[in-house]
């Protein structure tokens, strides 16, 4: 499970400005405000609508996480949300290397991209039914099956975009949940420039498999019907 687990800690930055600015992760959904059953004589009905709120408010976003800004004031000036806890925690370095060059100018920038979904049609073509290893020091602790499949959101009404779905299995058994990535994409670019870290096993190398040994990977750790 990728959603396991309190939400990590905070990173902070120091913009080009001198600003102060914090980027964190946090379930998609959640409101922020708590009450104390015994404090208040409202404070059980208020306690039952606030957890109410959160479970409607996860549903409503699908259970993902947001990768949220905070000024030194404490104020939330930008957020972007994802589809699991996995691509949150990998967008929050680029959010914060994003900051600390151009500052909040980084949350109105959209990233600069040679093809409209941030792939060439070379890298959908491996991420279609595509299976790489996941390795270090030379042995294969897992393996991730990417299959892509196009989409249409109110964002680009006019066209399709590409979604990649990423199945992550493990030598000791494990299999995750399909994952979902879109555009601007989480995992899919460092998992294609061949590096990959999970937050509890750790980085690992990308290997992509090709001929008899991708077919044979994908036969027992592919993305299946």
């Amino acid at each position: 499970m990728t959603d396991r687990g309190a939400a990590p800690d905070p990173l902070s930055v120091t913009g080009p400005q001198g600003e102060s600015l914090t980027v964190f992760a946090q379930p998609s959904g959640v409101i922020g405000w708590h009450y104390e059953a015994s404090a208040l004589p409202e404070g059980i009905p208020v306690a039952i609508a606030g957890a109410l709120w959160n479970t409607l408010g996860r549903l409503a976003f699908r259970f993902g996480w947001s990768v949220v800004v905070s000024d030194q004031n404490g104020r939330r000036i930008g957020r972007r949300r994802f589809p699991s806890k996995r691509a949150a925690l990998g967008f929050m370095p680029h959010m914060a290397e994003d900051l600390a060059s151009s500052g909040t100018q980084a949350l109105r920038d959209r990233p600069n991209l040679d093809h409209s979904d941030g792939l060439e049609p070379h890298q959908v073509a491996r991420l279609d039914q595509g299976i790489a290893a996941l390795e270090r020091d030379g042995q294969a602790h897992g393996w991730v099956a990417t299959t892509v499949e196009p989409f249409w959101g109110l964002g680009h009404p006019t066209r399709t975009q590409t979604c990649v779905w990423l199945l992550f299995t493990w030598s000791d058994g494990t299999r995750e949940p399909i994952e979902e990535d879109y555009p601007p994409y989480a995992l899919v670019p460092n998992i294609l420039d061949g590096q990959f870290n999970d937050d509890q096993r750790g980085p690992f190398t990308v290997r992509w498999l090709t001929a008899s040994e991708r077919d044979a990977a994908w036969a027992a750790r592919g993305i299946h019907p």
